[in-house]
């Protein structure tokens, strides 16, 4: 809970100041100790961008195809902050299941991973996530929403 509570914060913080990060995933949170309850840090801000009133529209395929929102796909069509917090929910689906939610086995192709997160294939018929609380899966599942579910 303390990993994904303080990358909301530290995304709270950015988004406050009109930055998107376009490259959210485990990679690119650094823990400062190897202590339980260290600080998590967001780091690679090589795609990050400004975003709102006079900047350019966020558009195009940009980060890591297993974090990208459906909407990044949409060739041409903008993208807002929002695409930030799909990428919260792959992390948190992978830190609380164990694995990715559009790569199970973890032998997929970027264009298959693609396809399922267009397609909003995931779910929760694992016997890992009995122990995964229903508001925690609540919670990625409004973080997994497609436009088209909305």
């Amino acid at each position: 809970a303390s990993v994904v509570r303080q990358l909301a914060l530290a995304l709270q913080h950015l988004h406050g100041r009109g930055i998107v990060h376009r490259d959210l995933k485990p990679e690119n949170l650094l823990m400062v100790s190897k202590a339980t309850d260290a600080d998590v840090k967001l780091c690679d801000f090589g795609l990050a961008q400004f975003y709102g009133e006079g900047e350019a529209e966020l558009t195009g395929k940009t980060g890591t195809i297993a974090y990208m929102a459906p909407e990044m796909f949409k060739e041409g069509k903008p993208y807002n902050e929002a695409i930030d917090l799909w990428a919260v929910g792959v992390v948190l689906y992978i830190l609380l299941g164990g694995y990715h939610p559009f790569d199970p086995l973890g032998s997929a192709g970027d264009e298959e991973v693609q396809t399922k997160i267009e397609q909003g294939k995931w779910d929760f018929n694992d016997v890992s996530w009995t122990h995964v609380s229903t508001d925690a899966r609540a919670l990625i599942t409004h973080l997994l929403e497609t436009l088209s579910s909305e």
